[in-house]
């Protein structure tokens, strides 16, 4: 009911006058015609709309198709969309939609009859175009989308701007939408869990190398020391496990594991059937859950406390060979590998051997060998 009343009021004052349901047809296509003239001669609308045939199209509304508005719909429609002139709306919801399918038709060569046929499909609301189109379709500034796509890069400085650019465009954009395959796929369901099981690969990598730069406390490199979460090794006591960074690679392995059951999922549709969508939710739904909560464990409960074993690293940069590599422009290759050999042969350091030898004096191997000069490229 209120949605008729609002229609009758809405009648009245695109038509000029109230009109009863014997002559409302012919007040409608009337309107259509007439106000159609005076919002091109008032440069609402585009003067190309005057090669369309106005009369046939004026026949082809079918105004019972108002009924398909329920109050809120037609409410909406009256407050923001219908065109106006000189302050008064000259649009009812099918002149809306006849304008709007003109509006797409103005390119085609079959002008009037596209039009129709566009009339048709939205007017029966089987489509309904996006809002700049409801706007501005068939206007003087036919602007039909103010969509934008952005394209992510892989870093996080042009990850932050794009999210200021979102910010600032959703001002006044008809819809934001961000293309984030740069940064390890979007798409498809398929391609969609290709962002936990490809984003995994650093977590994992991470996740190993806290692992083996562990490894110690007096064997392996145990350039690292992890906190201490638990009591210690049920096999060696004193021992900190990695138990952190286990967890972290048993996650990545399970998410890598959803995604081949995804993949699996995906490629074993059958012509336009796919029984296997609940697997791939399950999985794809686990997975974002699993990676999110690791992810965060880690960072807390391991990266975080993180510390260098300094005596351990000095150590093993002093036994190095590669602390030979910096006296090789000064003494020759040739020599220098010579002086490297016999290092490993008699297990001394490269420093040993130059004083034992009287190659360099201490304050000469302490520049020479300071391994901080080797971090970086010379001229």
């Amino acid at each position: 009911i209120a949605s008729r009343v609002l229609l009758q009021k809405l009648s009245k004052e695109v038509m000029g006058q109230s009109v009863s349901n014997e002559t409302r047809h012919a007040a409608y296509q009337k309107a259509f015609i007439n106000n159609f003239a005076d919002a091109i001669q008032g440069k609402v609308l585009d003067e190309r709309l005057k090669q369309f045939d106005i009369e046939r199209l004026a026949q082809e509304l079918v105004i019972e198709r108002d009924d398909l508005f329920e109050y809120m719909g037609l409410q909406i429609l009256y407050e923001r969309y219908f065109l106006r002139l000189d302050g008064r709306r000259i649009e009812l919801p099918q002149i809306f939609w006849m304008r709007i399918s003109m509006g797409l038709a103005i390119n085609e060569k079959n002008q009037t009859e596209k039009a129709i046929e566009y009339y048709h499909t939205i007017s029966q609301l089987h489509y309904s175009p996006s809002t700049p189109t409801l706007f501005n379709s068939a206007t003087i500034h036919p602007q039909l989308s103010s969509c934008y796509l952005t394209t992510i890069p892989d870093n996080l400085p042009d990850i932050f701007k794009c999210l200021s650019d979102n910010a600032q465009l959703s001002k006044w954009s008809g819809g934001l939408g961000n293309d984030w395959t740069n940064i390890r796929g979007t798409g498809s369901l398929i391609k969609t869990v290709g962002i936990p099981s490809q984003g995994v690969v650093p977590f994992l990598k991470i996740a190993n190398d806290v692992r083996v730069l562990n490894m110690g406390p007096r064997c392996g490199l145990g350039e690292i020391t992890v906190p201490a979460v638990q009591p210690g090794s049920s096999i060696m006591p004193g021992k900190v496990n990695p138990v952190i960074a286990e967890s972290m690679a048993q996650v990545c392995a399970q998410v890598i594991g959803n995604d081949a059951a995804i993949a699996f999922s995906g490629a074993s549709g059958l012509l336009d059937l796919n029984v296997m969508l609940p697997v791939m939710a399950h999985n794809l739904l686990e997975s974002e859950s699993i990676l999110a909560s690791a992810s965060m464990m880690f960072a807390d409960k391991c990266i975080a406390g993180l510390e260098a074993n300094r005596e351990k690293c000095e150590q093993q940069i002093e036994w190095s060979m590669s602390m030979v590599t910096s006296l090789a422009p000064i003494m020759g290759y040739d020599k220098a590998s010579a002086l490297a050999k016999q290092a490993v042969k008699e297990g001394k350091t490269v420093r040993q051997l130059c004083l034992e030898q009287g190659v360099f004096s201490l304050d000469e191997l302490d520049k020479l060998l300071d391994p901080r000069t080797m971090l970086h490229p010379k001229a």
